[in-house]
């Protein structure tokens, strides 16, 4: 098999494998965006039906965003470094100090939002990280842009990726300058006439050879081959991540592995059903409001008559009767069945998202309840964290070990990468404030009771120790009320670091007067300011 045919047909089946999953996407996408069906809502429109989409689905799937938002924002530094085998402090400490000053540079919150936000009900999410002009980029890379290999058992053993991706006419004459695609293949897509601000698609295929060596090719949607078999110096560039594992059905032929179930896709066959039931009851309660007369053909009653303010005069005032109002009462109880099924399934309850319940309820017991729901989502971002956050992190890490700026890593050889491991702040965020608030008070008031059995006994060790420990506790607490940058009140453990890799830069700096500092980037020498 040729390089075209063999590149169309890996791109194809990709793409079947994102097909079977297309329609379950699409509706949870839609229910999310509260997109009732069209031909329905104009019918219900057209005869005078209530058509709302109660919006559950979204309101859950934003709680899941907040707890998600909570949990990787709730301190200035996002991830950090931490020694491992054969790895010196020192040295882990200045690649810190890298990640810390890059990480600030490309605005982690403004990337990952829109991940956070889709991830509760799309399920899959999709990063593709690599260095471009002296910095990193993370990029969020959409379900319907991306394909997978559907033959892979797991995720470690996906042989070929198909990311679309829209190039201007400008931009393929402006890559094949440069020598990145074929100058032939793009002057038979690009037209004299061409408007060069105009899009087309074209489709990245990376492929892992029997070596482990990853490599991409690029070819159009009628499948000219723009570039092919082209090495990647720094492997795949892709992260995909999940919240949940796929389940996969014995005699499913069509399973794609790289996709994970959504959060909130069993609570969609209750969504529609609580459309209906709330539909239903506002309809009701219409009939209670505005009830239906019956009156006798022959008493000469017009409905302009029945719908005027004025007096209507008919002959048999006693022949006209009240429809019988429905019982509004039954609703209310069905569609408190319907909420609890859904905070059931979903693991986010009501009081999480600062709704009441029909039934009364005490503060212990929706104290419980957010409590109890907590624990769902923490099961949620522990697997998003590992799938995601810790190799996103691990792979940007490297990155920046690779090509960042010299001045961070002053006095060291970067030809070794050290031993190190990700630690990533997670888990705190996912409980419920008061939650978290009350267990850190009563960890500190332990810890002082702790500090005051060191004081009787006269032991300034075991009291340094508390001392060391409640301090930790006093800065996991501060965020929860607010307060952002904890080092104003606490001071900056991390002082003395920082000190001596200004100094370290400094020397540096004084050695070379040129104004610039040469990276090596994934195409070679790259030129960029001093920082």
């Amino acid at each position: 098999m040729d390089t075209q045919s063999r590149l169309v047909e890996l791109k194809q089946r990709a793409y079947d494998g994102f097909i079977y999953y297309k329609p379950m996407l699409d509706r949870l996408n839609s229910a999310y965006l509260l997109a009732l069906d069209e031909d329905k809502a104009l019918s219900l429109k057209e005869r005078g039906k209530a058509n709302l989409f109660i919006p559950k689905l979204n309101a859950k799937a934003k709680r899941i965003t907040d707890s998600l938002s909570e949990t990787y924002f709730n301190t200035d530094e996002f991830a950090k470094l931490e020694c491992y085998i054969n790895s010196e402090q020192k040295v882990i400490d200045k690649w810190q100090e890298a990640i810390n000053y890059y990480t600030d540079m490309i605005k982690l919150y403004k990337v990952f939002m829109p991940i956070f936000q889709k991830i509760p009900f799309l399920g899959t999410s999709v990063a593709k990280i690599y260095w471009r002009n002296g910095m990193p980029v993370i990029e969020e890379v959409e379900l319907d842009d991306v394909y997978f290999d559907p033959n892979a058992k797991d995720h470690d053993d996906i042989r070929y990726i198909v990311n679309r991706i829209n190039l201007s006419y400008g931009d393929l004459e402006e890559l094949s300058k440069q020598g990145i695609f074929s100058k032939e293949a793009v002057s038979e897509i690009v037209s004299d006439e061409a408007f060069i601000y105009e899009r087309l698609s074209v489709y990245d295929i990376y492929e892992q050879d029997t070596n482990s060596q990853w490599k991409v090719s690029t070819i159009n949607e009628s499948g000219a081959v723009l570039r092919a078999d082209i090495k990647l110096k720094d492997g795949c560039p892709f992260i995909i991540g999940y919240m949940l594992p796929q389940v996969r059905a014995y005699d499913e032929s069509t399973f794609v592995v790289a996709y994970g179930e959504p959060p909130l896709a069993s609570i969609l066959p209750l969504q529609d059903e609580m459309n209906f039931a709330r539909n239903a009851m506002i309809d009701g309660i219409n009939r209670l409001l505005n009830p239906k007369l019956l009156v006798p053909l022959n008493a000469n009653v017009s409905r302009k008559d029945l719908e005027s303010m004025g007096p209507t005069y008919i002959s048999q005032p006693t022949a006209v009767q009240i429809m019988p109002p429905p019982n509004v009462s039954f609703a209310v109880q069905n569609i408190s069945l319907i909420d609890n099924e859904m905070s059931e399934v979903s693991g986010v309850s009501p009081q999480q998202n600062g709704a009441t319940t029909a039934r009364a309820e005490t503060a212990t017991m929706s104290q419980i309840m957010a409590n109890e729901g907590s624990v769902r989502l923490q099961g949620y971002i522990r697997s998003f964290n590992e799938t995601f956050f810790e190799p996103l992190f691990e792979r940007l890490a490297m990155l920046i070990w690779k090509y960042g700026a010299k001045e961070f890593f002053a006095g060291y050889e970067r030809e070794e990468v050290p031993s190190f491991r990700i630690s990533l702040n997670t888990g705190i965020g996912a409980l419920n404030k008061e939650v978290q608030k009350n267990s850190l008070i009563q960890a500190s008031q332990a810890l002082n009771a702790q500090f005051g059995l060191y004081a009787q006994i006269g032991d300034p060790n075991g009291m340094l120790k508390i001392l060391k420990a409640n301090e930790k506790v006093i800065r996991d607490i501060l965020p929860l009320y607010g307060i952002k940058n904890v080092n104003e009140y606490l001071g900056d453990d991390d002082k003395e670091i920082l000190n001596a890799i200004v100094t370290d830069n400094e020397q540096i700096n004084g050695r070379d007067n040129t104004n610039s500092i040469n990276q090596q980037g994934a195409n070679g020498l790259i030129k960029t300011p001093s920082i």
